[in-house]
């Protein structure tokens, strides 16, 4: 702590000192350059990412610095003039929050706000891992809200759309006793996902929110059914889909024998050679579609068979294609 906070010292030089000079001896990043435009900025963000690390390796003090004010989620401006004390002057996390504020501080006149959102979605993001408040995702919405609608014109505001269409996305896809609570958080995500894409294309918001729409939008389907029924009886079959409005089916008589040639797969063709055989049976099933882009069970009535062995295929496709599709 006391090596990175030395580092820092002389800091009127190091905030005027272009990285220019350095050149030869900076891994570059990837457009990072406007982010850290100087030696303080290169040095400062070093030490910070020591300091943001969490503290299970050390042993606490019975008085330990916790991040329970609700403070550290104000806007820029308003965390910057907060006064945190503590007699835990050796924690990391404090000393955290005080390197924020200075960095904060040193870009908030910035004629361009990219230094100063990228530093202040660390803060944002470190404050809500590591905050203590019961209602922290509240106030880690609003504050990326505040973003959206101060910087509404910059693409900075994609990247905190971005930021809290995630949390949304998480919300929705939490265990099941607390999915009727979350239930349309995920569409929650993908219209905010959309409107970051539409309004500031090529952004990096709009980059991870296109990446997460793949999720969301991503398809599912199993198929669950009984080994052995009875013939000459209708039986049920369990499927689980998500983002599958119509599923389609074959049934197809074969013999034990023909099972074991069709399914040795040594050349990866065990798709190709089962699909290929003509069905005894074939048609569609509309799913219940409640737009909530979550995964869904449903039992279906299969019309009785004769005595003998068949597969049960379904794909999401109707031409059964092996590629771009899913079929169980």
């Amino acid at each position: 702590t006391s090596l990175y906070k030395i580092s820092l010292q002389n800091e009127a030089l190091l905030q005027s000192t272009k990285l220019d000079g350095f050149e030869p001896i900076i891994i570059k990043g990837e457009n990072t350059r406007n982010l850290r435009p100087t030696l303080f900025d290169f040095l400062a963000h070093r030490s910070l990412a020591y300091f943001v690390t969490d503290e299970n390796d050390l042993t606490k003090p019975a008085y330990r610095f916790t991040l329970h004010d609700d403070k550290i989620f104000a806007p820029a401006n308003e965390f910057i003039a907060s006064k945190f004390t503590t007699k835990d002057t050796a924690s990391l996390q404090f000393n955290a929050l005080q390197l924020l504020q200075q960095i904060l501080q040193f870009h908030l006149a910035d004629e361009k706000p990219d230094a100063l959102l990228d530093a202040d979605f660390i803060r944002l993001n470190f404050v809500n891992e590591y905050g203590t408040q019961p209602q922290k995702e509240k106030l880690y919405e609003a504050a990326l809200q505040h973003i959206e609608t101060k910087y509404s014109n910059h693409p900075a505001a994609a990247e905190a759309m971005y930021i809290r269409a995630n949390m949304y996305y998480g919300n929705g896809t939490k265990e099941e006793d607390e999915k009727l609570i979350n239930q349309y958080e995920i569409k929650r995500a993908k219209e905010l996902c959309d409107a970051a894409i539409a309004k500031f294309p090529g952004s990096t918001g709009s980059i991870n929110c296109a990446n997460l729409l793949q999720q969301i939008l991503q398809p599912s389907l199993e198929v669950t059914t009984e080994k052995v029924n009875l013939p000459n009886q209708p039986f049920r079959s369990l499927i689980q889909y998500k983002n599958t409005p119509t599923v389609y089916f074959r049934i197809i008589k074969v013999s034990i024998e023909e099972i074991k040639k069709l399914e040795q797969n040594e050349d990866n063709k065990m798709w190709v050679r089962i699909t290929a055989l003509k069905p005894v049976k074939s048609w569609q099933a509309d799913m219940p579609d409640l737009k909530d882009f979550q995964q869904h069970t449903v039992e279906i009535k299969i019309d009785e068979l004769s005595n003998g062995t068949y597969y049960l295929l379904a794909s999401i496709n109707k031409s059964f294609g092996i590629k771009k599709n899913i079929i169980t």
